[in-house]
């Protein structure tokens, strides 16, 4: 808990400091992207271009922050503290399209679509490259998606992809905080999406409680590493 509130104590000084950026979603995820960045991910951060490094596409750009400072906290030296004080672009992250915020990825729903590419591209890698005694390509596609991203087209259709291609690698975490820039989600948006993402085939798990039970968060992501036929998708709320 000391290393999220860290995490938390970050964001919160970032914002501040630099005057710009998004905490919401940054402080809700802190949880999942240290999980995801001390125990489950598998990277170089002395060697941030390691091709057979795990990927991370953050799809709820505006939530970029959180990335920063996991990048950091993981010992990337591309981010310095004071890169986050002006939430500078930075080496490590995997896809970026610049707007209004650095590394954001626009129009919503794209990291998604990112990701499916990457998790494709490792599979294609690994079947043409890889023999039974020389494993070379052999990692993982994460990505965080917040409630903008599934209300766009372009999710629902990589991910149909995504099952269809069977790229078991890929998980995709699901920031379910029942709130949009406009407000609560009840405005316009009320579907079951474990529900679709069952419905398109992908292996579907549901964190209830991710401000009490860590233990949870890490034993979903790492039980997506023995599902072989299908991705995952991890619905995490955080609405309280």
């Amino acid at each position: 808990m000391r290393c999220v509130d860290n995490v938390r104590m970050l964001i919160v000084d970032a914002v501040q400091t630099a005057k710009a950026g998004h905490s919401g979603m940054p402080l809700g995820m802190a949880k999942v992207g240290y999980i995801l960045y001390r125990h489950v991910m598998r990277y170089n951060p002395r060697n941030p271009k390691w091709f057979n490094r795990d990927r991370f596409v953050l799809s709820a750009g505006h939530g970029c922050l959180l990335q920063y400072i996991c990048l950091h906290l993981a010992g990337f030296q591309s981010v310095q503290l004071e890169d986050l004080q002006r939430l500078c672009l930075v080496v490590g992250p995997q896809v970026t399209l610049r707007m209004w915020l650095p590394m954001a990825l626009k129009p919503l729903g794209q990291g998604v679509a990112n990701a499916v590419g990457l998790a494709l591209a490792e599979a294609h890698s690994a079947a043409r490259f890889n023999k039974p005694d020389a494993v070379i390509v052999d990692h993982r596609t994460f990505c965080i998606m917040g409630d903008g991203c599934v209300m766009e087209g372009i999710s629902h259709e990589a991910a149909s992809l995504a099952a269809h291609w069977k790229l078991n690698k890929l998980t995709l975490i699901y920031d379910d905080n029942l709130n949009t820039i406009d407000g609560a989600t009840s405005l316009a948006f009320s579907e079951d999406i474990s529900a679709r993402f069952k419905a398109l085939r992908w292996n579907t798990i549901t964190v209830d409680d991710t401000h009490n039970d860590m233990e949870a968060i890490k034993n979903a992501l790492l039980s997506a590493f023995r599902e072989t036929e299908k991705p995952t998708f991890i619905r995490v709320k955080t609405d309280r």
